[in-house]
């Protein structure tokens, strides 16, 4: 082999070597700026593909927390409502005693009367429209689901269906005060006070249900999430000396070729060629 072809292959294999480096440390820069490991399927195929598993998962769980959330918000509505009507049959089953009270004069009986109407039109009123999404909350859908909240990740399995019957619905336009007697009409008011406890205890019941799941949801989106970083995540410090190592790889395959050429130069003027 002439000096000039081993000088051509010294060259060449320390451009090849440079550009190595060189490709080795833009690589590992891209790794210390993504904070990842892992960027593409080549990287690691295993890792790759269970850090984008766990995304999807992570996905599908926020849209099961979107759902729940709002399921959390019809139950603050409905909620509410039912302690505003609970407390307003508290209230119309005070006037009722104390409109039978002995000492109650009959003016005071009139002003009662009108008070126990008027809160009366106020809870139906509230009741009537007590609406979510155009539906009414506070009413008897027959058991069948007035909400359906889906608590898994979209599998369709796993539900909490919102729902209330007739016995835990308040009708406060049958009551009366004054038409008929003491015990008939406090009976009637607390047989709807019953019905209003029982929807509110529905209700609750319903409300800590959501909150637990939603809970236990947030909780899943940070698993997840966690996991899909924890397999592609590269380890800064590790990085740092790899990135390191290349550069001066790089410089010192820079620096023979730079003596390589000078070298070849020199026997050239040497040979006269």
């Amino acid at each position: 082999m002439t000096t000039e072809a081993l000088l051509s292959v010294t060259s060449s294999r320390i451009v090849l070597f440079s550009k190595q480096n060189e490709n080795s440390f833009g690589e590992s820069l891209i790794r210390l700026a993504s904070g990842k490991r892992v960027n593409k399927p080549s990287d690691s195929i295993p890792d790759y593909f269970f850090s984008e598993k766990m995304l999807r998962d992570s996905r599908s769980y926020a849209t099961v927390l979107r759902g729940i959330g709002e399921g959390m918000a019809f139950m603050d509505v409905a909620v509410s409502v039912g302690e505003q009507v609970f407390n307003g049959i508290v209230d119309l089953r005070e006037i009722v005693r104390r409109y039978y009270n002995e000492e109650t004069t009959a003016d005071e009986k009139d002003a009662l009367q009108a008070d126990f109407s008027a809160q009366q039109d106020t809870l139906i009123d509230s009741i009537a429209s007590s609406t979510y999404d155009g539906a009414r909350i506070v009413s008897d859908n027959g058991g069948a689901p007035f909400k359906s909240i889906a608590l898994d990740d979209g599998a369709g399995t796993h539900k909490m269906e919102l729902s209330f019957d007739s016995g835990d619905v308040a009708d406060l336009s049958s009551l009366t005060l004054g038409a008929t007697d003491e015990a008939t009409e406090a009976a009637a008011v607390e047989a709807e006070l019953e019905k209003a406890g029982s929807y509110l205890a529905k209700a609750g019941a319903y409300m800590r249900g959501l909150n637990a799941h939603y809970n236990l949801t947030t909780t899943k989106i940070l698993t997840t999430r966690s996991s899909a970083e924890r397999s592609v995540e590269s380890d800064t410090g590790e990085e740092m000396v790899r990135a390191m190592n290349y550069s001066i790889r790089n410089r010192s395959s820079m620096a023979m070729l730079a003596q390589a050429n000078m070298y070849r130069t020199s026997v050239v003027r040497l040979l006269g060629w």
